[in-house]
């Protein structure tokens, strides 16, 4: 996915969105913003989606490796 939210305040993104925030970022494809996760809420339909998106940022959390810093 595009990295919408370089700037990490989701500025610009004019619709509503779910966000997941680790306490240090962490690399993988899955993190797309400086500070995480997000994604538009027309990408996840439902509650399911949602709770999923929510599921997988935290497993991902657990086990991705942090970021280094640039």
């Amino acid at each position: 996915m595009k990295d919408l939210y370089k700037d990490g305040s989701g500025a610009g993104l004019d619709e509503p969105y779910a966000y997941a925030s680790p306490w240090e970022p962490r690399q993988g494809a899955f993190w797309n913003a400086s500070f995480g996760a997000a994604r538009p809420l027309r990408e996840l339909p439902g509650t399911t989606a949602l709770f999923g998106f929510f599921t997988e940022a935290g497993d991902r959390a657990a086990h991705d490796r942090p970021r280094r810093p640039r």
